[in-house]
């Protein structure tokens, strides 16, 4: 906890800041620091400040702690979700994250023939900035900073590795709404060149993706960095290149079913408005396949808590999600060539 004093003058304008300000350790001894002798205890304190204060604080107190007692999932792993990361490389989160939305939107797609003639999804894609933050916690050890899972909180039964509500509310906390639709090959290729054609001033617009992979030279021109470019299975292996050394190696109108953000199938962060026949699933109701999740159907945290529910839940006797994160020199999904 900080605490800052300051005073100000007539303008508004703070003149000084008082030597008590500072952080403030919400332990014991801080009590011991900022009370008399007479003040020992938690308790204590609590009669001492203003009860609607202390109300106020019980009241989100619960909030939260109901949001990180429900447990949808387990990783062994930190979830990479750090903002200088996700907006300029592939990681676990983004991955994560791309494959909850291409499972749910599938599921939405097969309940109700949003896009006939296709029955999955080919192509699955979010923004960095959209993920604002990583899934565990970093602690300090003999060699430096250690990415570690989330930490328990023994409070509301959260053990180590769980994932809450909490958890993906703090890291999704956007909770974009999710559509479908279809693209072109061309346009395939602007949606990819698109997502690192600000790769270099850590942009927003960076690419986390699931169901294809490419490479790009960093170094080449806005709107010529894209090298290869390829659909891809669940294990990551490419199934259909589309551009091969920078060109399209397939008919510039053959179409590939897509999911994403309606931020981003709108426009948003300078995407081109390329994708055609968009389904809100927003606009239907949640499939019967899905609904262990219960939060805001159609959109990504309910995307992403299904997914977990579905493929890494103990309760389930499933195993953990444990692909650790990896250098940008080991990413298999999006490749520097430079």
């Amino acid at each position: 906890m900080n605490q800052l004093v300051v005073t100000f003058n007539d303008r508004g304008v703070i003149t000084t800041i008082g030597d008590d300000s500072g952080p403030y350790a919400t332990d014991i001894a801080g009590v011991d620091r900022l009370y008399d002798e007479s003040i020992t205890t938690f308790d204590q304190v609590r009669a001492k400040a203003d009860q609607d204060i202390v109300e106020i604080v019980d009241g989100v107190r619960g909030f939260v702690d109901i949001l990180d007692g429900t447990i949808f999932g387990q990783t062994d792993v930190f979830l990479n979700g750090v903002r200088g990361d996700v907006r300029t490389q592939e990681t676990n989160l983004g991955n994560l994250t791309a494959d909850a939305q291409d499972f749910y939107a599938e599921a939405y797609l097969n309940e109700h023939n949003l896009l006939p003639g296709f029955n999955r999804i080919d192509i699955s894609f979010t923004n960095g900035g959209s993920i604002r933050d990583q899934i565990g916690r970093f602690a300090i050890g003999d060699s430096g900073i250690i990415p570690l899972p989330p930490q328990a909180n023994p409070d509301v039964g959260k053990e180590e590795g769980d994932i809450s509500q909490l958890d993906i509310s703090n890291s999704l906390r956007f909770d974009g709404d999710i559509v479908v639709g279809t693209v072109n090959a061309t346009g395939f290729l602007q949606l990819a060149e698109h997502m690192i054609s600000s790769v270099e001033t850590g942009n927003g617009r960076f690419g986390q993706i699931g169901g294809f992979n490419f490479s790009y030279d960093p170094n080449a021109p806005t709107s010529q960095r894209i090298r290869s470019l390829a659909l891809a299975d669940a294990t990551g292996n490419s199934v259909q290149t589309i551009v091969k050394n920078g060109e399209l190696v397939v008919a510039s109108n053959t179409i590939f079913s897509v999911v994403t953000q309606g931020f981003l199938a709108n426009g948003g962060d300078s995407y081109p408005t390329v994708i055609q026949n968009i389904q809100r699933l927003t606009d239907f109701d949640e499939p019967d396949s899905l609904g262990n999740a219960n939060l805001r159907p159609g959109r990504i945290q309910d995307a992403f808590a299904e997914y977990l529910s579905a493929f890494y839940n103990n309760d389930n006797r499933q195993q953990p999600f444990n692909q650790a994160d990896t250098p940008q020199s080991e990413d298999q999904r999006i490749q520097g060539v430079a």
